[in-house]
């Protein structure tokens, strides 16, 4: 698994202990800022977003997680379904084209927090 977009939530993501307990490996970090190249986060350099095709490739990663902004995600995505993998599980606040055999999951927490505050203030009326 990748992670693309190593920002405060992207970093929060790679840090998730979860992950490795459920036997899921993250093998890297991509981001286009290029301050942030070479700088380590849960033990892994933070690489050039260039990099990532070959990495996809190389260790046959089937699974990404997306957390930059919306206005770049699917440039992400695109690239990461043509390099090869096959699910993505996507932050940024926007639903993506995808084929049909891609699995996309979307987690948007500003979107769930909206909905339960929705919901907090009925139960108050």
């Amino acid at each position: 698994m990748v992670l693309i977009g190593v920002g405060s939530l992207g970093q929060a993501i790679a840090r998730y202990e979860g992950f490795r307990s459920k036997g899921l490996k993250l093998v890297g970090l991509f981001d286009i800022d290029t301050s942030k190249h070479g700088h380590e986060v849960a033990g892994l350099p933070i690489r050039s977003y260039a990099d990532l095709p070959e990495v996809v490739r190389d260790s046959e990663v089937k699974l990404a997680i997306i957390a930059v902004p919306a206005t770049d995600a699917q440039q992400v995505a695109d690239s990461l379904i043509e390099a090869g993998v096959r699910a993505i599980l996507n932050y940024a606040p926007i639903i993506l084209q995808v084929p049909d055999d891609i699995w996309v999951r979307y987690i948007d927490p500003v979107a769930v927090l909206h909905s339960m505050t929705y919901y907090l203030a009925r139960n108050d009326e």
